[in-house]
């Protein structure tokens, strides 16, 4: 059988894997000059920078079937994650009581004894057989949740409204109060690791099994059926076409109409005489997009601590890098005076980095299989994060009756 996929990312990546190792003929369409997607770092210098803030969740169980963690090289960030009032500059530690039992106390100082037990039952919830299982039930939105749990207002505004719109990356939190409980549960049960390769050391790691399947850069497609794909007017034919790319991508194939909203979010790197940051935390504004704070949260470079990252989200990435200035005064009242003495190293940016999921969805699969005959796959069909990416390659290759490949295979170390 020869498939056609349109997209190098993680999903397409997978698909392509299993398809060829069951004997299949494979040819991989990426308008991209590099494999990857959203999952991409570039080289600056010596540093390895990720296109966008990236975590990866150890906890997602679909990434223990296709990575073979054993070879990547990453260090794991704390489980608590510090808040800043940029106007004192007063920082909060919020840890994992269970997983950081010394780090209580400092979490109910910066909690309370209510919103620490909210926050501990809420952790206690989640379902270690099963993280998507909140996904299945009918939710409110993020913030209407967070209500519903019984969270103060001022855990809310400071705490988890920053740390959620960064996991959304949406300032509207308009998302289904079940994605962040779903978020929640891999947080909880399992680490967070950021890789010395960077984020595209995984689809790396997929891409590097390949053998005889052609993966063609620089190629966009025009135009996609059941059985052919159309590039540069040439149109190729297959016996079956697979459509693994983001979602505003698939709705311009499918003929759908245009997103009405676009997830954006930036980074902007500085390279610190000495990083303010000690601690592989990340560093959560309480105050952001009150009184013209941009920055949502920072961190260093795990494998390069004089790097030190501030993520914005939403339109305030779009200006970013015409900011620098803007973004140091930001920090300045974080950190003091000496921040002046920072070197900007870079800024990436990322539009439609994250899928539009209607509020009122119910279930962890959001799209059919097939459309007029095409498969689809992507964050998309399922839900937004690495998991329901490789979830939905697998729905593709289960479609095909394929079998998944065992992660060992010709795995090949995957750190550039």
């Amino acid at each position: 059988m020869k498939i056609g996929i349109v997209g190098a990312g993680i999903s397409g990546l997978a698909i392509s894997l299993a398809a060829e190792k069951a004997g299949h003929e494979v040819v991989i369409f990426e308008s991209e000059s590099d494999l990857g997607g959203r999952m991409s770092s570039i080289r600056f210098g010596p540093y390895i920078i990720d296109v966008g803030f990236h975590v990866l969740h150890t906890a997602y169980p679909s990434l223990h079937r296709w990575i073979d963690f054993s070879k990547l090289e990453f260090k794991e960030m704390e489980k608590c994650t510090e808040s800043i009032d940029p106007d004192t500059g007063r920082r909060k530690l919020l840890a994992d009581a269970i997983s950081m039992p010394l780090k209580l106390f400092p979490t109910l100082r910066a909690t309370g004894l209510r919103d620490g037990l909210r926050l501990l039952r809420w952790r206690l919830a989640s379902n270690r057989k099963d993280i998507e299982l909140p996904l299945d039930f009918k939710s409110k939105k993020i913030m209407d949740g967070f209500t519903e749990r019984g969270f103060s207002n001022n855990i809310v505004q400071k705490i988890l409204r920053p740390l959620f719109a960064g996991i959304t990356l949406d300032p509207d939190l308009e998302e289904r109060m079940s994605f962040a409980s779903f978020t929640w549960a891999a947080m909880s049960l399992g680490s967070m690791i950021m890789l010395k390769g960077g984020i595209q050391a995984v689809p790396n790691q997929l891409a590097n099994k390949l053998i005889s399947t052609q993966v063609r850069f620089n190629s966009k497609v025009d135009a996609v059926s059941s059985t052919t794909i159309t590039c540069n007017k040439k149109t190729e034919k297959f016996d079956k076409v697979v459509l693994a790319t983001p979602q505003n991508v698939s709705f311009h194939l499918l003929n759908r109409k245009p997103l009405k909203k676009v997830k954006k979010t930036a980074t902007i790197v500085f390279n610190s005489l000495k990083n303010p940051l000690s601690r592989h935390r990340l560093l959560i504004n309480e105050k952001y997009g009150l009184n013209g704070n941009k920055i949502l949260h920072a961190h260093l470079h795990p494998f390069h601590p004089q790097l030190i990252i501030a993520t914005v989200i939403g339109e305030d990435a779009d200006s970013l890098k015409d900011n620098q200035d803007e973004i140091l005064s930001e920090f300045e009242t974080w950190f003091g005076k000496q921040v002046r003495e920072w070197e900007f190293v870079t800024v990436t940016k990322v539009d439609n980095a994250l899928p539009l999921i209607d509020t009122e969805h119910i279930g962890r699969i959001r799209e059919p299989i097939t459309e007029k005959g095409i498969l689809l796959a992507g964050d998309y069909t399922t839900h937004p994060s690495v998991q329901g990416a490789l979830f939905s390659a697998e729905r593709v290759i289960k479609h095909l009756n394929i079998p998944i490949p065992d992660k060992t295979i010709n795995a090949t170390s995957s750190q550039t």
